[in-house]
């Protein structure tokens, strides 16, 4: 990378900077970046050419109580690399995956942050696709006819564990469930 540091230096000194809004991990200190830190080409130029501190990056947000990540590349790498120094309880959802539908991947990663608490806005990623937040029953009472049946199937019927033996049929999908409205 050395070579094209002082051209890429020039480019940045013609650039304008402005403090984040949000308190921003440096990748170069492997903490949160203090005011004035990321406002300098210098930085930039040293962002460049100095080792990535990712594993200490992700143990400062640890330390501020960060529990959900969101990865934010071409690849789901990073959830990965970082899983052990995030905590126990972190959940880390990349929100692209290489070779893969970038709307189903992206739709997948917010439904899962969803079920792990956090709101995903889904009236923002909705809007203009014609599609709506819909409540889903809670349990078999609160809906109509639908649902499994009151007593489990009878040994060696598709639906029935016993019948998952290898060399017997097993089907994958046992009951019919209303299809969710999108």
């Amino acid at each position: 990378m050395e070579p094209m540091l002082d051209a890429f230096h020039e480019v940045l000194r013609d650039l304008s900077f402005a403090e984040p809004r949000l308190p921003v991990v440096s990748n170069v200190s492997g903490r949160i970046a203090e005011p004035g830190e990321l406002t300098t080409p210098d930085y930039w130029v040293r962002h460049v050419r100095e080792a990535v501190r990712f594993d200490d990056g992700v143990q400062a947000l640890a330390a501020e109580g960060v529990a959900r990540f969101v990865e934010l590349g071409p690849d789901g790498v990073l959830s990965g690399m970082a899983l052990a120094s995030a905590g126990e309880d972190a959940v880390l959802v990349p929100l692209l995956r290489k070779d893969r539908e970038e709307v189903a991947v992206a739709l997948s990663a917010l439904a899962e942050l969803h079920v792990r608490g956090v709101s995903a806005g889904w009236g923002a990623v909705l809007d203009g696709t014609g599609g709506r937040a819909v409540d889903l029953p809670t349990s078999r009472s609160s809906t109509s006819t639908t649902g499994p049946p009151e007593r489990p199937p009878e040994p060696g019927t598709s639906a029935s564990p016993d019948s998952a033996r290898p060399g017997t049929r097993c089907s994958a999908r046992p009951w019919s469930w209303p299809a969710p409205t999108v």
